[in-house]
């Protein structure tokens, strides 16, 4: 006897339904840190098999309802020109389609929409404000009928139009109401250096379960992660910052130390903490040699004693000749791992939610060397038994200790670049950005 799909009991249909979704298998965050550079692997095709399943009958259609769908936006004159159908038209089947949206990218730039402002005979400095302030409503409101949006991606924004045309997006308000009511993950990947700056703090305070983020962090004092979570916390009316994974790439000029000060005060339930840097980050200058601090205090500067000798009468190409050998007796490179093991046990000591850390090294010391691969040392906490005799009269006592994962990660400089945040504006009228107050950029619209 032959068995149909509509012979099937109601459950066995609901189970058919929950696998032939694929992004019931996605992971919540679904993007990596800025030094993985894998394809995006998230695209509206995901969806097809759950769409052609319910098409088959009205029943299966009833009994699995749409959900967890993945949407792309790459059109922004399209998407404007639906949602303005829909809020004349408040369409059901398209309101349930955007209620189901599970992940959404966004990746439209704002070239053609800009093009049609050529035409309205306004001053630019207005037509542009006016545009910039009608995609940001327009977006929001987008974004508020997606109420079943857990994870956002940002590459390419309409509101980009730095460099192009003068614009004051620091005017931007946010809506009295969370347009990202049920958002978890947010990934902010646009190249433009502004954008990275000021888009943050603008989507971040409207995600009340914000718990994974990854961004950029310029040199501004808007993009600190204690400003965003002073932000968000004023918001909501809530001390703790809920952010369990912060991917960063950190440009510009700062200290590590202070980065990492940063996060564990504002972030204090913090899990998985990806710290990446693509520029130079000023730290304690080095300590000059010896020999420059005694020959700039000789009074005879040509007395040669001081300077270095040879160790050889003859230069020869013998590593293991015993001169050069005792030349190099404080090479420290044996001793990587345990200062590396050290400055994890210090980091994991003052971010005590932190469970693994990873740590970089590059074996190569030039920048100019052609094949330049950096290797990934992974340190974890785990519980280990000890004997304790002499304070307590149990056998075993268990402590945390660090250890490191024999299995080290190399990967090439090539295949690690990342240009996020990174990409000036092309010439065009500059914005002040120090003008905005530090305590009050963002303008909250009680109206």
């Amino acid at each position: 006897m032959k068995i149909s799909l509509l012979a099937l009991s109601d459950e066995t249909i609901k189970e058919i339904s929950y696998w032939v979704n694929h992004d019931n298998h996605v992971p919540i965050p679904s993007f990596n840190p800025h030094w993985a550079n894998f394809p995006m692997s998230i695209n509206s095709s995901k969806n097809q098999d759950q769409l052609h399943l319910r098409a088959t009958c009205r029943r299966i259609r009833q009994l699995c309802p749409l959900k967890n769908l993945t949407l792309v936006i790459r059109d922004w004159r399209k998407t404007r020109k639906w949602i303005f159908n829909l809020e004349g038209t408040k369409d059901p089947i398209t309101i349930s389609i955007l209620k189901a949206v599970r992940r959404l990218v966004i990746d439209c730039d704002s070239k053609e929409s800009l093009a049609s402002l050529s035409t309205i005979p306004m001053p630019i400095i207005t037509t542009t404000n006016a545009y910039v302030k009608s995609v940001w409503i327009a977006l929001t409101q987008f974004l508020s009928i997606c109420t079943g949006l857990e994870e956002l991606f940002i590459l390419k924004t309409p509101l980009c139009v730095h460099g192009q045309l003068d614009s004051e997006p620091r005017k931007l308000r946010m809506p009295i109401f969370d347009f990202l009511p049920q958002l978890k993950s947010i990934a902010f990947e646009m190249q433009c250096k502004e954008c990275s700056n000021y888009l943050p703090r603008m989507f971040i305070p409207a995600a009340p379960k914000i718990a994974h983020l990854k961004t950029t962090k310029g040199f501004k004092i808007f993009t600190s992660m204690p400003r965003l979570a002073k932000l968000w916390s004023r918001r909501h009316k809530k001390e703790k910052f809920p952010l369990k994974t912060l991917y960063v790439s950190v440009y510009g000029e700062g200290k590590p130390e202070q980065e990492l000060y940063d996060f564990s005060r504002s972030c204090p339930v913090l899990e998985d903490l990806s710290i990446t840097s693509y520029d130079r980050i000023c730290v304690r200058a080095p300590i000059r040699s010896t020999i420059s601090f005694i020959t700039a205090r000789l009074i005879i500067q040509e007395d040669t004693q001081w300077y270095y000798t040879w160790t050889s009468d003859s230069p020869r190409n013998r590593p293991l000749f015993p001169k050069t050998v005792d030349e190099w007796k404080n090479d420290t490179s044996f001793m990587l791992r345990n200062a590396m093991l050290g400055a994890a046990q210090i980091i994991m000591e003052n971010i005590p939610s932190v469970k693994q850390l990873a740590l970089w090294h590059t074996n190569c010391v030039y920048e100019e060397d052609s094949m330049k691969l950096w290797s990934r040392y992974t340190f974890y906490r785990q519980k280990q038994k000890s004997s304790e005799k002499e304070n307590t009269n149990e056998d075993d006592v268990e402590k945390l200790v660090i250890v490191i994962d024999p299995f080290i990660e190399t990967f090439t400089d090539e295949w690690m670049a990342n240009t996020d945040g990174k990409t000036h504006p092309n010439p065009g009228p500059a914005y002040d950005w120090e003008e905005v107050d530090s305590e009050d950029e963002i303008i909250f619209d009680d109206d």
